[in-house]
């Protein structure tokens, strides 16, 4: 079965985590507005979130409010109300755990009665906050708000078994027609609806909303004009949906539908999927997998992995799932790869595992006129991947691993594989030039006009990707492993 680890807890961790997502989506504004917007907001966010979970009506006049002092910085009001609206659950959260620490702090102490009738409290304040926002006249906010609001409802209410079936029904419809808000997240919302109510709902219903949540799903990718991050987002959703179908079909007998649908599942999960989590839509991302996934970004292909266990296919398939699998993590996975491969193919593995590198299922491919034109001298055609690391010299996390890259550069002279490249961004010649010159840096570095951001969809930083020799694009998930241990996986250096 398909597990779900749904409670409270993990309400408050969806409400919390998407909202604090929104709040980050905004990024290019200057330093000052920046500074300006960080301490207006921690002067009044106490006074923000005792308004929001004791007065509900006063959160779309203080969305009003906020969006016109935003609008004074030149940023449209209407982002701004969406991203305010959707912080809304965030607030709540941090104002309900601040409230328990500074009565702890003070000696006082909740019964477990008390806290609960507090959380059940603040669930009705939110909703009806919510409630307000979904059927508001405020441009954008309803639609965005739409999934959430149904989540909402259908959690915090009590319904008989027809009552809970006619809102289902309700929302299949909804999904159906396929008009939603870019920040709506519906299958994120079908996913928690599907599974909490597939015992209690109406199991034809359940699936009649699970089919159709993917149809209106693939359509919403394929039709709306997302960029890549936005795209690989959705995609993960997507691929989560069909792990859903696929345990679906399997739990009915039907294994071969089951198997065409575990292997949607997990194409849909890249690279570059998981370098989602060095964005803000790391919210997204480690909400579902924390509620709905075991807390486990490679739980589809261990699923996978299990049912081609139980029900064994053709080989290819299995070496496919390999693949996957250890590009996704080759610090787990690739000696397993190496073994099957060399157990049931009498080729080389070193070449298949380049291949493989060389276009990554889902990667963004740009063209070699555009690299190098971008990248001028530091770009040939020698036939070698190119390691390229996003940084600033204004960027904390950015110069703490100065020492590393300008290390690696040093191991990478020479070698026939790999080579490394850096672009400095939001940043001045002059200014990288004196930070180069002050901390011996011997890396080459660009500094960029503003093209490569936009070319590579960079919206974090440091970021590091991999460019194929024939300009596939792979994002490095993160540096929580070692950098050059994953490397020595990757191109067995």
């Amino acid at each position: 079965m398909f597990s779900v680890f749904y409670n409270k807890s993990c309400l408050f961790l969806i409400l919390s985590l998407i909202g604090f997502f929104k709040i980050g989506v905004c990024q290019e504004w200057s330093a000052k507005q920046q500074d300006s917007i960080y301490y207006e907001e921690n002067a009044n966010l106490n006074k923000v979130r005792i308004l929001i979970m004791t007065e509900p009506d006063s959160v779309l006049l203080y969305a009003q409010k906020y969006a016109k002092n935003m609008s004074d910085l030149g940023l449209p009001p209407k982002l701004i109300l969406e991203q305010y609206g959707n912080s809304i659950p965030f607030t709540t959260y941090h104002g309900f755990q601040s409230a328990l620490t500074r009565s702890s702090d003070k000696g006082v102490t909740f019964s477990e009665n008390e806290y609960h009738t507090s959380i059940l409290t603040g669930f009705k304040n939110i909703f009806e906050s919510i409630n307000k926002l979904s059927k508001s006249n405020i441009d954008g906010l309803a639609k965005d708000f739409y999934s959430m609001n149904v989540f909402f409802d259908l959690y915090t209410s009590k319904f008989n078994k027809e009552d809970l079936n006619n809102k289902i029904k309700n929302y299949t419809l909804y999904v159906d027609q396929g008009e939603f808000g870019l920040y709506d997240y519906f299958p994120f919302y079908i996913a928690a609806i599907v599974n909490d109510y597939k015992e209690r709902g109406d199991d034809q219903l359940i699936g009649d909303l699970l089919t159709k949540g993917i149809k209106s799903t693939e359509k919403f990718i394929t039709t709306t004009n997302l960029d890549t991050q936005n795209k690989t987002l959705y995609n993960f959703l997507l691929s989560h949906l069909y792990g859903i179908q696929a345990d679906r079909y399997g739990n009915q007998g039907k294994i071969e539908n089951a198997r065409a649908y575990w292997t949607k599942a997990t194409m849909g999960i890249t690279p570059n999927t998981k370098s989602l989590n060095n964005t803000v839509y790391y919210t997204v991302i480690n909400t579902y997998l924390r509620c709905f996934a075991e807390d486990d970004f490679e739980i589809l292909h261990k699923r996978r992995l299990a049912f081609l266990d139980k029900y064994p296919g053709k080989k290819d398939d299995y070496l496919n799932l390999l693949v996957s699998l250890s590009v996704l993590n080759p610090v787990e996975w690739k000696n397993s790869l190496e073994k099957f491969y060399k157990e049931n193919y009498n080729k080389d593995f070193q070449n298949f595992w380049t291949e493989q590198l060389m276009s990554i299922k889902g990667s963004k491919r740009i063209d070699k006129t555009i690299l190098s034109d971008l990248f001028g001298r530091h770009f040939s055609n020698d036939g070698k991947f190119i390691l390229v690391d996003f940084w600033g010299t204004w960027c904390g996390p950015c110069l703490e691993e100065i020492p590393q890259i300008n290390g690696l550069y040093e191991r990478l002279k020479g070698n026939d594989k790999l080579k490394l490249l850096t672009v400095a961004c939001k940043d001045s010649p002059e200014k990288v030039e004196r930070f180069m010159a002050e901390k011996k840096c011997n890396f080459p570095v660009i500094v960029s006009d503003g093209r490569f951001e936009d070319i590579f969809e960079i919206y974090g930083y440091p970021t590091k990707l991999i460019i194929s020799p024939n300009g596939s694009v792979m994002f490095i998930p993160s540096l929580e492993e070692d950098l050059d241990q994953l490397l020595a996986l990757y191109f067995s250096i």
